[in-house]
């Protein structure tokens, strides 16, 4: 089963993977490329410690 949470909020990709969360989308619109980058790679992070599949969007 695939659990696929769309997040802009690092806390609450935490809570998603602790929930069982296998994929994690961080959608921040407005961002220009560089600050998104820069924002996610906590979730990157984030993600790979946990063996989750992180997408940026």
């Amino acid at each position: 089963m695939i659990l696929h949470a769309i997040v802009d909020d690092l806390r609450v990709a935490r809570a998603a993977i602790d929930g069982g969360a296998t994929h994690v989308q961080l959608r921040l619109k407005n961002l220009p490329t560089a600050e998104l980058i820069d924002e996610g790679r906590p979730f990157r992070d984030l993600c790979a410690r946990s063996g989750v599949t992180f997408v940026v969007n």
